[in-house]
């Protein structure tokens, strides 16, 4: 249907639109205005279509008539299912219970149900839907963890093997290692610097036990009066020096 606007020294234009029932309302649903310069605007479900996919330039009444043709038989977008959608700036609640783009064309192809933003708008929600359900935790039986405890339990067992065996085997090396640097030493002070090395390596000061060699010559350093000897002599399984004195020649 077309209608001619009155003279009223204003700019004429020409409107060609398509009335039907929308909401139980009878209203315009599609119209285009040709204006008296030649250029036209297009108007679908109450909405000014800013961009359009078939730019045609009016030169004479048939391009007029394409125009028109064309915007015929378009069919409104259909959008996508209304679902849950929390503060999203990119859609708009439309009529009908159905989600669209912002940026919805309106008007589509006969030979497809939804523009190209609506479509992509369909797949984000699909894919935000699936996700969704991915995150959902899910049960685990009892006996699949038992069986997870249990096996968590062996992995540490063998760790603490490994740990051990490496520690043992490094203090061997160092052991060996150390015995080959002090070999050429009086016995005596081999035993002072293992016993150094040993209280270095201690983790903890208290509680370090030292070899009963190194303790006996510490004993007999710190033995300065007659009877200490007297006691040590009074027992057979130490052998005691004469005198104090004679200590410094076999250290």
């Amino acid at each position: 249907m077309a209608d001619l606007e009155e003279d009223t020294g204003k700019p004429r234009q020409v409107i060609f639109y398509k009335a039907g029932m929308k909401d139980d309302v009878y209203a315009i649903l599609k119209s285009v205005a040709i204006h008296e310069d030649l250029t036209y605007v297009i108007h679908a479900n109450g909405r000014l279509l800013r961009s359009w996919d078939a730019e045609i330039n009016i030169f004479s009444a048939q391009d007029v008539e394409a125009i028109v043709q064309i915007v015929h038989a378009k069919q409104f977008c259909r959008g996508c299912p209304l679902i849950d959608v929390t503060n999203s700036s990119r859609v708009t609640k439309k009529v009908g219970g159905r989600l669209h783009h912002n940026d919805c064309a309106v008007l589509t192809d006969a030979d497809k149900e939804v523009c190209a933003a609506c479509a992509n708008l369909t797949k984000s929600l699909k894919r935000k839907a699936t996700s969704t359900r991915s995150k959902r935790k899910v049960p685990v039986a009892a006996s699949a963890l038992r069986k997870r405890l249990i096996r968590a339990t062996a992995a540490r067992e063998r760790k603490k093997a490994d740990v051990k065996h490496l520690s043992e085997k490094l203090k061997n090396a160092l052991t060996a290692t150390l015995d080959d640097i002090i070999k050429d030493l009086p016995e005596v002070q081999k035993m002072a610097v293992r016993a150094a090395v040993m209280q270095q390596a201690a983790k903890s000061p208290r509680g370090h036990r030292y070899t009963a060699d190194w303790l006996m010559v510490c004993l007999l350093l710190r033995l300065t009066s007659p009877k200490g000897y007297n006691a040590l002599s009074s027992m057979r399984a130490v052998r005691v020096m004469k005198c104090v004195r004679q200590f410094s020649i076999y250290s």
